[in-house]
């Protein structure tokens, strides 16, 4: 399988050395599409390292609504490492494609982290890198709305994959800012005669970046925090 990724992985915190460490102590997993790595509700095993393929991280909404957070991609980390004894899960994760993943055991990471005080440091940076991450994507749909939503997506999409060839459905991108298909046609369109983006055969093409920009009050992120 070959890597759908142009922007760098998640695990730009870790040295090789600690990335090897991370490998050699994974269990491997080759599932199908959709298949369910975690849901709501239960209780953290480990983390998972992407291998190739891809995976999504999901949120039910009050009304029953599926709202992509993260996308995962091959060099990825992720995962709920759980410090205190019972904590669940708040999100869910399976599949999209047929994925090769490392399974990482919470208590072969705890050995981990107790062993190599390097691998500690960094994971400690990793884990406040994806909390930032994460608290980027509340903010873009918290206080500019779902369309300044839907520009803050497109411009994560647009880093990792390039500008000209993000492929994504209406609804996947529905998805990811919690808004109906309907609604997204919508914004898409009014940003097609802004001459923002152009949308040929399933290919989303961003032509205006800064108009993005200016409509979800783009804070300049590093492109490592600027990603789905």
């Amino acid at each position: 399988m070959k890597a759908a990724i142009v922007g760098p992985a998640n695990t730009f915190c870790f040295s090789e050395a600690s990335l090897r460490l991370l490998r050699e102590n994974g269990e491997p997993a080759a599932l199908p599409e959709q298949s369910v790595l975690f849901r709501e509700g239960e209780r953290p095993t480990g983390l998972f390292f992407v291998l190739a393929g891809k995976v999504k991280e999901t949120l039910l909404s009050e009304d029953g609504r599926e709202i992509t957070l993260s996308l995962y991609y091959p060099g990825d980390l992720f995962g709920k490492f759980d410090p205190f004894d019972g904590a669940p899960h708040d999100t869910s994760a399976r599949t999209t494609e047929p994925t090769s993943l490392l399974w990482i055991r919470q208590e072969k990471l705890d050995g981990l982290l107790a062993c190599f005080g390097d691998l500690a440091v960094e994971f400690a940076r990793w884990s406040g890198y994806m909390n930032r991450l994460m608290r980027t994507k509340y903010r873009d749909a918290i206080l500019y709305g779902k369309t300044g939503a839907l520009c803050s997506a497109l411009i994560r999409l647009a880093n990792m994959h390039g500008a000209d060839r993000i492929r994504i459905t209406n609804a996947e991108l529905a998805d990811m800012i919690g808004a109906a298909r309907e609604s997204v046609n919508r914004m898409l369109a009014d940003l097609k005669k802004a001459g923002a983006v152009s949308v040929r055969h399933g290919t989303v093409a961003v032509r205006d970046l800064s108009y993005l920009r200016s409509i979800c009050r783009c804070a300049d992120c590093p492109v490592e925090v600027c990603r789905p």
